[in-house]
């Protein structure tokens, strides 16, 4: 797997993590907001399971 795949892959959720946190604040309703502060939760939990084997692999190298 190349590295810059995983990269993009660690932007793009960054970006889903930026915009669930913009998203929950606009919203009116106590559900929505739930709703995208657990999407947010879970863009934050998967994160690690990207950085971690970017981080083990460098420090191999």
């Amino acid at each position: 797997m190349k590295l810059s795949l995983i990269v993009h892959i660690i932007g793009k959720t960054i970006d889903e993590i930026k915009e669930c946190a913009q998203m929950s604040k606009n919203v009116a309703t106590k559900t929505e907001k739930r709703k995208y502060l657990t999407l947010l939760l879970m863009n934050i939990l998967i994160l690690p399971v990207y950085l971690i084997p970017i981080i083990y692999s460098l420090v191999i190298i």
